[in-house]
């Protein structure tokens, strides 16, 4: 189905200190993500390039990604939490509506099967925390597991990686690695969260 792969980007951001689990304190923000993955199938690697513009807005349980997938594939996703409802918009006008659960809602919090593993630099002299996590995940990436970095100062998603399997395509192995950055602060993101028209009698996901 279109929509699969759809909720990846929408990764949960915490803030992490000394390898305390703890939460991101920010109520609404901005942060562009970019995604190299790749995947074997069939004896053949195939690799893409994503970018993904994410709006969270925890205060109205609303949060949007605007994702490319090289350089020209593009749709929206627009979660609604308080009607646990998922909007996929796509450039061709098509727009289908999803059920969604609360489980799904992107967390600020650190999972507590999440393991610490230290501070370390990353490029740029960035001290961060690292945490390994277990990925079960409602959507194409069933399985994996890898690292992810957190900002020390400021509490902010600097990079990922994660190994693991797209069970719904017979087991394919991929691997992922994401940067996160342009981290901003925001109050008022109403603008960001308006449905285009045609969304008003659309199609069942």
């Amino acid at each position: 189905m279109r929509f699969y792969a759809c909720f990846v980007t929408l990764c949960c951001v915490v803030s992490i200190c000394s390898g305390q689990e703890c939460c991101n304190n920010h109520d609404i923000y901005t942060h562009t993500t970019e995604r190299i993955g790749g995947y074997i199938k069939n004896g053949h690697l195939s690799i893409f390039e994503e970018i993904a513009i994410s709006v969270m807005d925890y205060n109205q349980s609303r949060f949007l990604l605007n994702k490319t997938i090289d350089g020209d594939s593009n749709f929206m996703l627009f979660e609604d939490h308080i009607q646990n409802i998922m909007w996929a918009i796509f450039p061709d006008e098509e727009c289908l509506k999803i059920d969604i659960t609360e489980e799904s809602k992107p967390s600020r919090c650190i999972k507590d099967n999440a393991k610490y593993l230290g501070q370390f630099n990353n490029p740029g002299d960035v001290l961060v925390n690292r945490w390994q996590y277990e990925y079960e995940k409602p959507s194409d990436l069933e399985n994996g597991k890898g690292p992810i970095d957190y900002n020390v100062d400021g509490c902010i998603p600097s990079r990922e990686l994660v190994v693991g399997t797209w069970t719904d395509t017979k087991n394919v192995d991929l691997l992922f690695v994401y940067d996160v950055y342009n981290f901003e602060v925001l109050t008022d993101v109403s603008e960001y969260f308006i449905l285009p028209s045609n969304c008003n009698s659309t199609n069942e996901g």
